[in-house]
């Protein structure tokens, strides 16, 4: 399998609905669990102020995951290996590389190879970045929601008989 197909594999994955195994799934898991929690803690204590309590730990949960800027991570990452092509493909360029590439035929085609990997980077590059702040804004939002309205929304989906 060529790195070009990986990262055509890695770009359609980033393209999906589902989360990435990691760092992704394992925010996503925290945020369900805090919910839970906080509706069981609710149930048990016939009050679902703290089911709206449990909104304030996912808002923390989010304002963690933009604190940690996974996506400046994920920039230099991309870049370090971007700067690599770009090295490579100037070396091409100016006929400093020798070697297996010897022919001017041969070099065109790494180079433009290499131009390809490069342009799949940094559309990855933009997609994870919109991916990762769209995950950061839906934390932040579904826990400022469920913070300020919790309470409200349990009375209205079960109300407890004192």
């Amino acid at each position: 399998m060529k790195l070009g197909d990986n990262i055509d594999k890695i770009t359609e994955q980033a393209k999906s609905f589902w989360p990435f195994k990691g760092i992704e799934q394992r925010i996503y898991l925290a945020t369900i669990l805090l919910s839970v929690m906080g509706i069981a803690l609710s149930i048990s204590l016939k009050d679902w102020q703290c089911f709206a309590r449990s909104g304030s730990l996912i808002v923390i949960l989010g304002i963690i995951v933009a604190w940690k800027d996974i996506t400046g991570n994920l920039q230099a990452h991309i870049n370090a290996n971007i700067d690599v092509l770009a090295k490579k493909i100037l070396e091409i360029e100016n006929g400093s590389t020798r070697g297996l590439l010897y022919s001017g035929e041969k070099n065109s085609e790494v180079k433009n190879e290499l131009d390809s990997y490069k342009e799949k980077l940094q559309e990855l590059d933009r997609l994870m970045k919109l991916r990762l702040k769209a995950l950061e804004v839906c934390i932040l939002i579904l826990g400022t929601f469920v913070w300020g309205y919790g309470d409200l929304i349990g009375n209205l989906l079960y109300k407890f008989n004192d």
